[in-house]
């Protein structure tokens, strides 16, 4: 048996959300097929928390198995603002301790999505997801500096998400940050990069930088947790001049190790 038919937005809209992916699409507009024991509802257009969705497809492969499976594949174009709202209302954000909370975006990515979930057996979901974002802001709450012109890759999946060196513009130069979420739901942030002196004191009451100018690399640590946010930096501060009377004063090329630790709970370092 097969049947085809175009189906109306509102139509294909109640489809999509009742296999699996309720709450997240509207405006959906395509084609509902039944192939002998196979349902397909294939979208020309489709609206997934706000972001545009194109060639989104949605089956059940076996309406009469007794393990019906919805299998969902589709492509998103949006704000990552929405990408965000994703993760806060899915189950993944159980795993991340909904630590996006602390988290905003200002750009647009694009969102590949593969869903497959159990009717009978939803604790049981699998989730391969990629975002790749396209020259966002983002901010972290709790006095981090933000990062600009963020480009890479976020893998997602239904143990968590991740992303390995992301390009970003930050504390007045380049740099590349990756991230996980961990078992016990912190996010936990690595990075490193060049940072500009006038940067650093625009954000941090370091004395010592005060009669500092120059450039000089970093690396970092940030961990975002339910309750708590702490944040690890260190620089060998080469190519930072200091112009202090002796013992104080610096040339470029020396090497004064740094390290600065803050906290949201307002101990410091």
């Amino acid at each position: 048996v097969e049947w085809t038919h175009p189906t109306d937005p509102d139509a294909l809209a109640r489809v999509m959300r009742r296999a699996g992916t309720r709450k997240l699409t509207t405006d959906a507009a395509g084609e509902f097929r039944i192939e002998g024991r196979r349902l397909q509802v294939t979208g020309q257009r489709a609206a997934v928390l706000g972001a545009r969705a194109v060639a989104t497809r949605v089956q059940i492969p076996d309406l009469f198995n007794g393990d019906e499976h919805v299998l969902v594949d589709g492509q998103a174009e949006g704000a990552t603002s929405e990408f965000l709202n994703f993760i806060e209302r899915s189950p993944i954000a159980e795993l991340t301790g909904r630590a996006t909370r602390a988290i905003s975006a200002t750009g647009n990515g694009r969102f590949q999505l593969k869903l497959d979930l159990p009717i009978r057996r939803p604790a049981q979901t699998k989730v391969e997801a990629v975002y790749q974002v396209l020259a966002n802001q983002i901010v972290v709450e709790g006095g981090v500096p933000p990062f600009s012109q963020v480009s890479g890759r976020l893998d997602i999946s239904e143990t968590g998400v991740s992303a390995r060196e992301l390009g970003a513009q930050f504390m007045g130069g380049t740099a590349t940050v990756s991230f996980a979420s961990k078992t016990d739901g912190a996010v936990e942030f690595s990075g490193q990069g060049q940072g500009n002196v006038a940067m650093i004191r625009k954000y941090y009451d370091v004395p010592l930088l005060d009669k500092a100018s120059g450039n000089t690399p970093w690396r970092g640590s940030l961990r975002v947790a339910k309750d708590a946010l702490n944040l690890l930096v260190e620089s060998p501060l080469t190519g930072v001049q200091v112009a202090l009377p002796e013992p104080l004063n610096k040339a470029a090329a020396e090497s004064w190790p740094l390290r600065m630790e803050f906290s949201n709970r307002g101990d410091a370092e």
